[in-house]
């Protein structure tokens, strides 16, 4: 996520399966029943920082959704969440997370739900039949209402389904998902999407991933469907409706450009996109190949204060552009299609390896363009960091109120400066390759990072560096 800056004097505040950690990202052929006794899932993933996000007890293997907006100028959606889901336990019942809106039915592999509850953020159902452990089902949630984004600590926004009143988007990190569809809304539990949007002939729907068709209706309407086939978190799911110019473009070794821009904004915005190609080409001989077949932006004409990096198509409120130098914040969003998207977070805790590698990515970007040294701006941000009476956090552990805070995109920044300083370029850069392909579709950890650092440079006494850098308060000297 972006709320931009590469120094101290702001912050770029945007916003990858863990292999092992019992995730799944394709159906496996459902085993005999199980003999374990059946338990109700957890109501939240255990995250401490968002103890009630996200739940316990399966992994969502994909999401079907088929929402109808009948009328873009009014908020009312009518839509259809088809889930599957392999049970990580026996189960009972089980929660999705859900704010607002109306349930008009559930079924659990074709059977009415025995009992459907609302409490709080939290759908809970119980199947007609329990779950054996280790089985795939499917779980069908139609609902309908007036979806309104709510409030988090984390930001001073409000996040999830944003109506404009001649339109919608999504802007979901860190907990929105819930505001317009029922999921399991925790980043450590990604799964692929399937978007049908039904809106009337003349109006614009765009969704992550590939259009799969565009197929008008004899009602007056057109559904736009889209396909996301790599995994993907809640967060990071995008819808946006409206009046839009859409333009495809091909790109480097075989990626589409899309871009998709609020019509009354779109020859003012398009030139900021316009290096998209070469940033790609240019991040992929560092990071390795761009992890998807399909990017883009998508820019909406509201001052959001930020951007995000919703998967292959970023999603820019036109201020961040107009207000900031617009290759930084276009740099930073692209950049956590690697870091973020494809490898994304097992807690939100790390939020570092997101925000601190899309910020270093900037630095590289701008000396790359003929801007000022990444030496230079890591030194300069040190040094300005330095001056700051603000308390700031170590990134390693910012808290909930601390997320999207500059110590998390800036001196997440500097760890990797201090990394590449003592391991030197070539390390360094295959660090980065060895952990996007290790994690590639997958959640990482802090850990995880440090063990690949450690593994291809052979440097055993790394830990030090981190721990001053990540958890400890005073800022270190970058090393000589």
């Amino acid at each position: 996520m972006a709320v931009v800056a590469t120094t101290a004097a702001g912050c770029s505040s945007d916003h990858a399966p863990r292999a092992s950690a019992g995730r799944s990202s394709s159906p496996a052929s459902s085993p005999a029943s199980s003999s374990q006794t059946p338990t109700p899932g957890a109501a939240g993933a255990g995250d401490a920082y968002f103890p009630d996000l996200g739940n316990g007890g399966y992994d969502v293997v994909h999401y079907d959704l088929a929402i109808s907006v009948p009328d873009p100028h009014q908020n009312q959606m009518s839509a259809t969440a088809t889930i599957t889901a392999k049970a990580s336990q026996a189960l009972s019942r089980f929660d999705l997370d859900l704010s607002g809106l109306t349930v008009g039915s559930v079924t659990v592999d074709g059977n009415a739900a025995t009992s459907v509850a609302r409490e709080g953020r939290e759908l809970v159902v119980t199947p007609a039949k329990p779950i054996d452990d280790n089985t795939t089902f499917t779980t069908v949630v139609a609902y309908s209402g007036a979806p309104e984004p709510r409030s988090t600590p984390s930001i001073p926004i409000a996040v999830g389904w944003i109506a404009t009143g001649d339109g919608s988007f999504v802007v979901s990190e860190p907990e929105g998902a819930s505001t317009w569809f029922p999921v399991n809304d925790h980043p450590s539990d990604k799964a692929t999407y399937t978007f049908h949007l039904v809106v009337p002939d003349g109006t614009t729907a765009v969704a992550n991933g590939d259009l799969v068709s565009r197929a008008p209706n004899q009602s007056g309407t057109v559904m736009w469907t889209y396909d996301e086939k790599q995994p993907m978190a809640s967060y990071l799911a995008e819808v946006a409706i409206g009046d839009y110019q859409v333009t495809n473009a091909a790109g480097p070794d075989g990626i589409a450009i899309r871009n998709v821009f609020q019509s009354s904004i779109a020859a003012d915005v398009a030139p900021a996109f316009a290096n998209t190609p070469d940033m790609i080409s240019y991040f992929e001989s560092l990071f390795g190949p761009f992890p998807f077949d399909i990017y883009g932006g998508l820019v909406v004409n509201e001052r959001l204060g930020d951007a995000l990096e919703t998967q292959t198509l970023s999603i820019f409120g036109f201020d961040v552009l107009s207000d900031n130098d617009p290759g930084v914040v276009v740099s930073h969003e692209l950049a956590h299609q690697w870091f973020g998207d494809s490898v994304s977070l097992e807690t939100w805790k790390d939020i570092w390896l997101n925000e601190g590698f899309a910020t270093y990515a900037e630095w590289l970007w701008t000396e790359h363009t003929g801007g000022a040294p990444v030496a230079q701006t890591a030194q300069m941000t040190l040094d300005q960091l330095r001056q700051s009476t603000k308390p700031m956090p170590p990134p390693g552990d910012p808290g909930v109120d601390g997320l999207f805070g500059q110590s998390v995109y800036l001196r997440g920044a500097l760890t990797l400066q201090a990394l590449r300083l003592t391991v030197g370029d070539d390390a360094f850069f295959d660090i980065l390759r060895t952990y996007v392909s290790k994690y590639k579709d997958a959640n990482a950890t802090t850990a995880d990072f440090i063990a690949v650092a450690t593994q291809i440079s052979g440097r055993t006494d790394l830990q030090p560096l981190f721990d001053s850098w990540l958890y400890q308060a005073p800022l270190p000297d970058l090393p000589a």
